[in-house]
Protein backbone atom coordinates (compact mmCIF):
# COMPACT_ATOMS: atom_id res chain seq x y z
CA UNK A 1 0.00 0.00 0.00
CA UNK A 2 2.89 2.35 0.77
CA UNK A 3 4.28 1.91 -2.76
CA UNK A 4 0.91 2.65 -4.34
CA UNK A 5 0.54 5.82 -2.31
CA UNK A 6 4.08 6.94 -3.18
CA UNK A 7 3.42 6.33 -6.89
CA UNK A 8 0.14 8.22 -6.49
CA UNK A 9 1.99 11.12 -4.91
CA UNK A 10 4.47 11.20 -7.79
CA UNK A 11 1.68 11.19 -10.35
CA UNK A 12 -0.28 13.83 -8.40
CA UNK A 13 2.80 16.05 -8.23
CA UNK A 14 3.37 15.58 -11.97
CA UNK A 15 -0.24 16.37 -12.88
CA UNK A 16 -0.33 19.41 -10.55
CA UNK A 17 1.38 21.50 -13.21
CA UNK A 18 0.81 22.14 -16.88
CA UNK A 19 -2.49 21.60 -18.64
CA UNK A 20 -3.78 19.21 -15.96
CA UNK A 21 -3.15 21.53 -13.00
CA UNK A 22 -6.91 21.95 -12.47
CA UNK A 23 -7.59 18.20 -12.25
CA UNK A 24 -4.48 16.49 -10.82
CA UNK A 25 -6.43 14.07 -8.62
CA UNK A 26 -8.61 12.74 -11.44
CA UNK A 27 -5.59 12.48 -13.72
CA UNK A 28 -3.74 10.53 -11.03
CA UNK A 29 -6.64 8.11 -10.63
CA UNK A 30 -6.84 7.61 -14.39
CA UNK A 31 -3.10 6.92 -14.60
CA UNK A 32 -3.34 4.41 -11.74
CA UNK A 33 -6.34 2.82 -13.42
CA UNK A 34 -4.30 2.39 -16.60
CA UNK A 35 -1.52 0.69 -14.62
CA UNK A 36 -4.08 -1.67 -13.07
CA UNK A 37 -5.42 -2.44 -16.56
CA UNK A 38 -1.92 -3.16 -17.86
CA UNK A 39 -1.37 -5.61 -15.00
CA UNK A 40 -4.75 -7.18 -15.70
CA UNK A 41 -3.88 -7.67 -19.37
CA UNK A 42 -0.54 -9.17 -18.40
CA UNK A 43 -2.32 -11.77 -16.27
CA UNK A 44 -4.91 -12.43 -18.98
CA UNK A 45 -2.23 -13.02 -21.61
CA UNK A 46 0.08 -14.97 -19.32
CA UNK A 47 -2.57 -17.45 -18.22
CA UNK A 48 -4.57 -17.55 -21.50
CA UNK A 49 -7.70 -16.12 -19.89
CA UNK A 50 -8.84 -14.18 -22.96
CA UNK A 51 -12.12 -16.13 -23.04
CA UNK A 52 -13.00 -14.68 -19.63
CA UNK A 53 -13.12 -11.14 -20.98
CA UNK A 54 -16.74 -9.99 -21.22
CA UNK A 55 -16.36 -8.71 -24.79
CA UNK A 56 -17.30 -10.77 -27.81
CA UNK A 57 -16.55 -10.21 -31.47
CA UNK A 58 -20.26 -10.29 -32.40
CA UNK A 59 -21.05 -7.38 -30.04
CA UNK A 60 -21.25 -3.93 -31.51
CA UNK A 61 -18.58 -1.39 -30.72
CA UNK A 62 -21.00 0.47 -28.45
CA UNK A 63 -21.84 -2.67 -26.50
CA UNK A 64 -18.17 -3.45 -25.95
CA UNK A 65 -17.58 0.14 -24.82
CA UNK A 66 -20.49 -0.09 -22.36
CA UNK A 67 -19.21 -3.41 -20.98
CA UNK A 68 -15.72 -1.97 -20.47
CA UNK A 69 -17.16 1.12 -18.78
CA UNK A 70 -19.30 -0.94 -16.40
CA UNK A 71 -16.39 -3.20 -15.50
CA UNK A 72 -14.11 -0.20 -14.97
CA UNK A 73 -16.30 1.66 -12.49
CA UNK A 74 -15.63 -0.65 -9.50
CA UNK A 75 -11.86 -0.52 -10.06
CA UNK A 76 -11.92 3.27 -10.32
CA UNK A 77 -14.01 3.54 -7.14
CA UNK A 78 -11.64 1.25 -5.21
CA UNK A 79 -8.70 3.38 -6.33
CA UNK A 80 -10.50 6.53 -5.20
CA UNK A 81 -11.02 5.01 -1.73
CA UNK A 82 -7.42 3.82 -1.44
CA UNK A 83 -5.88 7.06 -2.71
CA UNK A 84 -7.56 10.05 -1.10
CA UNK A 85 -7.00 13.57 -2.33
CA UNK A 86 -6.50 14.89 1.20
CA UNK A 87 -3.75 12.30 1.82
CA UNK A 88 -1.96 13.28 -1.38
CA UNK A 89 -1.99 16.96 -0.40
CA UNK A 90 -0.50 16.16 3.04
CA UNK A 91 2.32 13.90 1.79
CA UNK A 92 5.86 15.18 1.60
CA UNK A 93 9.01 13.52 0.28
CA UNK A 94 12.51 14.87 -0.18
CA UNK A 95 13.54 16.03 -3.66
CA UNK A 96 15.96 13.10 -3.87
CA UNK A 97 13.18 10.60 -3.10
CA UNK A 98 10.97 12.26 -5.72
CA UNK A 99 13.72 12.15 -8.34
CA UNK A 100 14.47 8.48 -7.65
CA UNK A 101 10.79 7.64 -7.50
CA UNK A 102 10.10 9.30 -10.85
CA UNK A 103 12.99 7.42 -12.44
CA UNK A 104 11.82 4.05 -11.13
CA UNK A 105 8.19 4.80 -11.98
CA UNK A 106 9.12 5.52 -15.60
CA UNK A 107 11.24 2.35 -15.78
CA UNK A 108 8.38 0.39 -14.22
CA UNK A 109 5.84 1.68 -16.74
CA UNK A 110 8.13 1.01 -19.71
CA UNK A 111 8.88 -2.54 -18.51
CA UNK A 112 5.16 -3.12 -17.92
CA UNK A 113 4.23 -1.97 -21.42
CA UNK A 114 7.05 -3.87 -23.13
CA UNK A 115 6.39 -7.07 -21.20
CA UNK A 116 2.91 -7.63 -22.65
CA UNK A 117 4.03 -8.15 -26.29
CA UNK A 118 6.99 -10.22 -25.05
CA UNK A 119 4.61 -12.49 -23.14
CA UNK A 120 2.43 -12.78 -26.26
CA UNK A 121 5.43 -13.75 -28.43
CA UNK A 122 6.60 -16.30 -25.87
CA UNK A 123 3.12 -17.81 -25.55
CA UNK A 124 2.84 -18.09 -29.34
CA UNK A 125 6.28 -19.71 -29.58
CA UNK A 126 7.93 -16.95 -31.60
CA UNK A 127 10.67 -16.29 -29.04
Amino acid sequence: MKTIKFASYLLYKYYSSGSTKDIPYVSTLIALFMLVCLHFFQIVVLFDLINLLPMKSDNSRGQNFAIIALCSIPIFLILSFVVKKSDLKKMYYSPLDIKRGNFFLIIYIVVLIVSIPIIVFIKQGHL
